[in-house]
């Protein structure tokens, strides 16, 4: 009979370095990115059809024509789906889960 040294459960995982950390926030800011440049091409068509752009080209001051409350309110909540949404949870419960082998 073979003992395996898989982990059972998550304290018995190895704690991961500083590399490693930083590798996984890259990683994170680069989908983050993607994520922002998709809503973004979503938000300011969206925008133009409400009327909620605010540009101003004789001010010759570069502001962005898209940046109010609910575009930001918009962003922050894009950023939150990402971290807190369902396939996080989903994922933790598949990564974590006793016995499932992928």
């Amino acid at each position: 009979m073979s003992t395996s040294n898989t982990p059972t459960t998550f304290p018995e995982l190895p704690i991961a370095g500083v590399g490693r950390r930083l590798a996984a926030l890259m990683y994170d800011l680069l989908i983050l990115m993607g994520l922002m440049m998709v809503y973004g091409f979503v938000a300011l068509p969206v925008a133009s059809a409400i009327g909620g752009l605010n540009c101003q080209p004789e001010a010759m001051d570069y502001s962005p024509c898209v940046g109010g409350p609910i575009y930001q309110l918009g962003a922050v909540a894009v950023i939150a789906g990402y971290f807190f949404g369902p396939g996080v949870w989903l994922g933790k419960l598949l990564v974590c889960a006793p016995g499932v082998s992928s």
